[in-house]
């Protein structure tokens, strides 16, 4: 991996955009947010948020981390039935001081839609290698199944956690 320093704000704001005309083409409303932890307040801008957080960037390999928020923001597109929600929630848990002025942070990010759902048993083989759940009725017998099980190995060695969440 070439690890490096990347804006976050700018990083993310790139990757929602790329993805409004794919959501738009499947009347699927996106939507990019920014949530501070502790707090319930969002910001429109990364201008509004408080000017230690305004900077923060990520070490992390550019294209990977690309790499990584492409395939779990296409997936829930692909699951969310038309006029549903995508929903990208950047949330900074914290932010330090790093060298060359640089300040780095730790963020949760978080891909929310509002597909149908997945079971216990599914959400337990989600990451794993050449898993799929009904790819004919889902995604019309497309992908190989590894695309979740990359992410989650891109994801560890950037020394994160990926993991995901539903209600069923």
């Amino acid at each position: 991996l070439d690890f490096q320093y990347v804006a976050a704000w700018d990083f993310m704001s790139r990757i929602v955009k790329e993805f409004k005309l794919s959501a738009t083409k499947k009347c699927v409303s996106s939507e990019g947010e920014i949530f501070l932890a502790g707090s319930n307040q969002e910001y429109d801008s990364i201008k509004d948020l408080p000017a230690g957080v305004q900077g923060l960037c990520f070490h992390g390999d550019p294209v990977r981390l690309k790499q990584i928020f492409r395939n779990l923001i296409s997936n829930a597109l692909k699951f969310t039935p038309p006029g549903g929600t995508v929903r990208f929630v950047t949330t900074p848990i914290g932010t330090y001081a790093g060298s060359n002025s640089v300040r780095y942070g730790i963020c949760r990010i978080s891909v929310i839609d509002s597909g149908a759902g997945m079971s216990p048993e599914q959400l337990s083989q989600l990451f794993t290698e050449g898993v799929q759940f009904n790819p004919d009725k889902l995604q019309g017998g497309g992908g190989s199944g590894l695309g979740l099980y990359l992410t989650k190995s891109l994801v560890q060695r950037h020394h994160g956690r990926l993991m995901a969440v539903s209600d069923g």
